[in-house]
């Protein structure tokens, strides 16, 4: 694992932190294909790519790459901070194993790269080609039996945008907690995932979800936590669902969006849908000694929906105390339930992050 020195980490909450005092009037409504592109303007923006793959060898894997982009600008000197951490795992689904890699890079020293159609960090890289789609690599020096190259055709996937045409709010209570969102869905994905050192393709008809977001607020404030849930049933549709856990009355507001048959239906906290952990249901991470809820519920009268989202396997927790300072809980999910009086099944990601 490679070290960080104490300064940059401090150098990264602190950015989260000043962020968080900024406003974000200047967010628009998304247009495709130019919000593809990344976005200089903003001081916060990540992607996010996540997705289950069945490999050649008929070994089931997922796989999260993460990257990350926050600036401070000093408003006398006009000089700026920016980092570009990285996160990379692979959850081996067949051996339930978790593996994973991170880097926090800088500008200093050619360490990052950043412009309006590519992010690269050392061996990790997103690069947007002229069709929209993304080449992503991730090759870590310090754990070469893991690494990644995918063709995702973001082109060919479903665009599911959040919110009010993209600009979508984390609060009611708390309205700076606002950002421009949107997620592309059932990517056609081709390439190759390296386990344990041996590399194989990944079978046909594989796909990805690609989450895009940015902002001018402190969406990733320390005092913050949330909740994610991104999934495809089998009947077609598409579901995003999350809650920020400020106190016990943020956590009640759960904000939601579906893709069905082209359209898209975004949820608030003023709907019925319900997003909510099975309290006796937890797993205390032998690492970090966190205890994170592994069992949730997904429901909505209106959508005739009751879905339980539970974990392939419990530990997919990533340790990134070592790069950002945080240690969250991420990894691939099945679902299963009813809707609309018949049983359904999908699979997805679950995100945790601020546990005790």
């Amino acid at each position: 694992m490679k070290k960080y020195s104490g300064k940059d980490k401090l150098i990264f909450v602190i950015l989260l932190i000043l962020n968080s005092l900024v406003g974000s009037s200047s967010l628009h409504s998304i247009e495709f294909p130019n919000d593809q592109s990344f976005h200089s303007e903003y001081d916060l923006e990540w992607v996010y790519i996540v997705g289950h793959y069945k490999l050649k060898n008929e070994q089931e894997v997922g796989m999260e790459l993460s990257f990350f982009r926050a600036r401070s600008t000093n408003q006398k000197s006009k000089t700026s901070i920016e980092v570009f951490p990285v996160h990379f795992a692979i959850s081996d689904f067949t051996n339930k194993k978790h593996y994973s890699s991170q880097i926090l890079g800088r500008k200093i020293g050619g360490l990052a790269f950043y412009d309006q159609n590519t992010i690269r960090v050392e061996n990790f890289q997103i690069k947007m080609n002229q069709d929209g789609s993304y080449d992503i690599s991730a090759r870590p020096k310090e754990n070469s039996s893991i690494a990644v190259e995918l063709k995702v055709l973001t082109h060919l996937g479903n665009k599911l945008i959040h919110g009010d045409k993209g600009i979508s709010r984390k609060s009611y209570l708390d309205p700076k907690f606002v950002s421009n969102y949107y997620s592309i869905t059932r990517i056609p994905t081709l390439g190759k995932i390296t386990l344990n050192g041996k590399s194989f393709q990944i079978s046909e008809n594989q796909v990805s979800w690609l989450d895009h977001e940015w902002s001018r607020a402190g969406l990733s404030d320390q005092d913050n936590s949330w909740d994610w849930v991104g999934f495809s049933l089998e009947d077609g549709s598409d579901w995003m669902a999350f809650r920020f856990r400020k106190d016990k009355v943020s956590a009640s507001e759960v904000f939601a969006s579906k893709y069905e048959y082209s359209k898209i239906k975004t949820f608030d906290p003023t709907s019925d849908i319900i997003f909510q952990a099975q309290t006796n249901k937890t797993w205390k991470s032998p690492l970090t000694k966190k205890v994170y809820p592994m069992v949730w519920n997904l429901s909505s009268k209106s959508e005739n929906l009751d879905l339980v989202i539970e974990p392939i396997f419990y530990e997919q927790e990533f340790d990134a105390r070592k790069s950002t300072g945080l240690a969250y809980w991420e990894g691939g999910v099945r679902v299963k339930g009813m809707r609309n009086g018949k049983p359904v099944n999908g699979k997805g990601y679950l995100e945790l992050k601020g546990y005790k």
